[in-house]
């Protein structure tokens, strides 16, 4: 039986590396239906990332810990190796598995291809770094197919040294099929908070820019808006994190407090429960990048809050998504000066004629074919 390996940060308490690696597993799995896929992570040495190695958190498959280092023994008996998932392009020492360890010891009966792989706020230009720069290249050339998933990481690969082809497809998650079962979650959920469905429902994920001092105009503002869109709209808002890193998880209440008619989700949700939640919601404002793919691909207006924008890169993977689809009206930036209330309510007021089905599905065509060429790449196909 083929054997495909699947490596990403999947361990880790972020619904959105979750469900990027199951919807690329789905992917790979409806064309290569009789493989056996096995899922790993790297063990990431740090506190904050809370790793979790289940089949909850790894959605349909347990997670298979493996060194965070150059050690890549554990991949030795597979036939493909699928790396793909988040920001994984990453300069610290911890990532190197995704860079295939030492790319010159790479065994090359294991085919290897990197999956849209991003290189968040991680700069080229940094001396320091040189010999992490020359392994991304060598890294390049060893894979039989180099997927990205935006410019900011094509510039990053060519920078590096790398001039081989590099194709520039859409994340993955955009193919996500949920089963029918987590819709049913999600009912039992909404009853169990007493959410009236004959009112608007307003779902708000906010992040640590809420205690940054450079925020807080800005969020006097939104809470502001919101409180006046609830009185126009009899509207009704609820608040979940999206991801428990970085301290999501701890600022909910602080999101009710400023608003009325709130309800909190305290308990834990698992990653596709969350994504279809965003999907019964009326309107969406959240932070976190696969919580915005989550209300594009389930046609839920949104403004999504940009707590990525660094300088490193002079971007952020959600600005330029945004400006690639052509959705500018659905962004905000908390670090940017400005009030958010006007792009807010003029979205609010015209939800119902908000629509990204053409947009969707061209992003959805270009996955299709990404996979093709993967799959062909990796001789699976």
């Amino acid at each position: 039986m083929t054997r495909i390996g699947f490596l990403g940060a999947f361990s880790i308490d972020n619904a959105g590396d979750a469900i990027v690696g199951y919807a690329g597993r789905q992917a790979i799995r409806a064309r290569v239906p009789d493989a056996e896929q096995i899922v790993y992570a790297p063990a990431f040495p740090h506190d904050f990332w809370a790793h979790a190695w289940d089949r909850e958190r790894g959605i349909d498959a347990l997670v298979v810990p493996v060194p965070p280092d150059t050690d890549l023994a554990w991949a030795r008996d597979l036939d493909a190796l699928v790396i793909g998932g988040g920001g994984i392009i990453n300069l610290d020492p911890s990532f190197r598995a995704f860079l295939l360890g030492e790319p010159a010891a790479w065994a090359d009966r294991c085919r290897a291809a990197w999956n849209g792989v991003c290189s968040q706020n991680q700069p080229w230009y940094a001396g320091a770094h040189a010999a992490t720069y020359d392994a991304i290249r060598a890294c390049c050339e060893q894979l039989r197919y180099v997927g990205v998933r935006n410019r900011t990481t094509l510039t990053f690969v060519r920078r590096c040294g790398f001039t081989g082809p590099v194709q520039l497809v859409p994340d993955p998650a955009l193919l996500l099929e949920v089963p029918p079962t987590v819709d049913a979650a999600v009912d039992e959920l909404l009853a169990d908070l007493g959410l009236d469905r004959a009112r608007p429902t307003i779902g708000l994920s906010i992040g640590p820019s809420l205690a940054d001092p450079r925020a807080q105009p800005f969020y006097r503002d939104l809470f502001a808006s919101l409180t006046a869109l609830q009185r126009e709209l009899d509207a009704q808002f609820l608040v979940f994190p999206f991801s428990h890193i970085q301290g999501d998880d701890q600022l909910p209440d602080l999101v009710a407090a400023q608003l009325p008619a709130t309800r909190v989700v305290r308990a834990r949700l698992a990653p596709l429960v969350l994504w279809r939640l965003i999907g019964r919601l009326d309107f969406y404002v959240g932070c976190r990048y696969h919580a915005m793919l989550a209300a594009f691909a389930q046609q839920v207006p949104f403004v999504v809050l940009d707590e990525y924008l660094r300088d490193a890169m002079a971007s952020s993977k959600t600005r330029e998504f945004i400006a690639d689809v052509g959705l500018e009206p659905h962004y905000l930036c908390p670090y940017l000066p400005g009030s958010p209330s006007w792009k807010l309510e003029e979205l609010v007021r015209a939800r119902a004629q908000v629509a990204f089905a053409g947009r969707l599905e061209e992003l959805r065509a270009r996955l299709r074919v990404h996979y093709a060429q993967l799959l062909a790449a990796l001789a699976l196909a």
